[in-house]
Parts: structure tokens; sequence; C-alpha cells
């Protein structure tokens, strides 16, 4: 719940500012939110595959690690897999569907 109310209160004042027109303009504030916690939740996914892979190495002995590394690096995967198959596929329904925001759907890394 504090992790929630933290970023509630970074994207607050993105929210407060942004006074949409029109459906369009709605939709741009929604890329927009959704272009800054991409990259955040992609980073995440990484971070858990790392993580569950240095278990999985370091504690080669340990049945309980092992396994424990292996849901880490699984869970990882599956996590990176979700968040790119989503990005990729609001990013072909809004190249059909011509919209211009001004906000890139693709990543800059």
């Amino acid at each position: 719940m504090r992790y929630f109310l933290l970023l509630i209160s970074f994207l607050f004042p993105l929210m407060a500012f942004a006074q949409p027109q029109d459906f369009s303009g709605f939709v741009g504030i929604v890329i927009g939110i959704i272009n800054l916690a991409l990259p955040a939740a992609v980073a995440y996914a990484l971070f858990l595959f790392v993580w569950g892979l240095a278990k999985f190495l370091s504690r080669g002995g340990s049945e309980e690690s092992v396994e424990e590394g292996k849901k880490l690096m699984l869970w990882g995967i599956i996590g990176l897999f979700v968040i790119l198959s989503a990005w990729a596929l609001a990013s072909i329904i809004a190249g059909s569907f011509d919209f211009q925001f001004g906000v890139p759907l693709a990543p800059r890394f």
C-alpha cells in the first residue's frame, strides 16, 4: 500500500495538469501514463529474472534455493513476455487507428 501511495504521489501532478478536452486527449493522457509505467515494469521483471538466476547459481547445493531461483526466473520471463506483448499490441492498435498524440509508444532505451 505504501508503494502505491508513493506512485500516486509522483503521478498526481501529471494527472492534475492534464485536462483533456475530448476523448482523443484522454487517450493521450492514458498513453502518457502507460509510457511512464512500462519501463519500470520491464525493469522490475528483468531484475526478478536476474535475482532468480543469482539464487539459482549461487546456492547450487540447496534444493530449496534452487527451486526458488527457478520460480523467480520463470515469473520474470512470464512478466517480461506479458509486458512486452501488451506493449506491442498497444503499438499495433495505435498504429492501425492512426493515433497521433505526440507521445511514442515504442520504448526509447
